[in-house]
């Protein structure tokens, strides 16, 4: 089995590093420091780092003292890739400046799960988890589907369709589980609103639903747009094999 990558995580903020630290430790072994000074030290001691989540805005070392510092202080350590994570507006110059600095990409904050994982991913040149989001009125099934997904996938919920609307402009999605039967915005209204966003239209949606899987209705989820249905109570058998299936029909996912 491989052995887990070592991300250090440099921020000030104990809220930012704690934060950071749950998104990432089930995939990743996690160094946190609170300083640059601190973290030079980790670096200094450590037997492997493969990447350094580097914050820029801190006091007595900033994120572009560090990265001009470190290959002075410890030479041996100077290729480690940095990715800045940042409160800072990312402006042009910003970029370029981190760029200049020695940084291979940047984040923004507050930071997005799947959007750090996707990062780190394309750095460490390693498969990134899929981002599934799961819609579902239903806080226990919500809770279960995130049980069942999140070993092999990035998990997000959503308690309605409004919701999940409002996440799809401002987060990318591979897979949409979509159920049925909600109020205010049913599955079926979902679809029409989805499929009337252009950025969204091709994400694939598998219907989870309750309600009996007659003819009619599976013909109903095809004309819609879904591209599967799952019966409730979820298993995690089928759950992982209607997903890989629609993942392995879907190049571009």
């Amino acid at each position: 089995m491989e052995s887990k990558k070592t991300i250090l995580i440099i921020d000030d903020s104990p809220m930012n590093l704690r934060s950071m630290k749950l998104m990432l430790e089930d995939a990743f072994n996690v160094l946190p420091a609170t300083s640059g000074s601190a973290g030079m030290l980790v670096i200094n001691s450590a037997e492997t780092i493969d990447l350094i989540l580097l914050d820029i805005d801190m006091p007595a070392m900033s994120g572009f003292d560090f990265m001009s510092l470190l290959p002075t202080l410890l030479p041996e350590k100077a290729r480690i890739p940095v990715i800045c994570v940042t409160g800072i507006d990312a402006t042009a110059d910003f970029v370029a400046k981190t760029v200049s600095a020695g940084a291979v990409d940047y984040i923004s904050k507050p930071v997005n799960k799947a959007v750090l994982e996707q990062k780190i991913a394309k750095v460490l040149d390693i498969p990134a988890k899929k981002t599934v989001l799961i819609i579902d009125d239903a806080p226990e099934t919500l809770r279960q589907m995130r049980m069942l997904l999140k070993a092999r996938y990035n998990p997000v919920p959503a308690n309605s369709g409004e919701a999940a609307l409002r996440m799809l402009r401002s987060e990318p999605f591979d897979l949409i589980l979509l159920d049925i039967d909600m109020p205010n915005m049913s599955g079926f209204d979902f679809m029409r609103r989805l499929r009337s966003i252009p950025e969204c239209s091709a994400i694939p949606v598998i219907c989870v639903t309750g309600m009996e899987a007659t003819v009619d209705f599976v013909s109903q989820t095809i004309s819609a747009g879904m591209a599967d249905y799952i019966s409730k109570p979820v298993t995690q058998d089928v759950l992982e094999a209607k997903i890989d299936k629609i993942v392995q029909e879907s190049p571009t996912i």
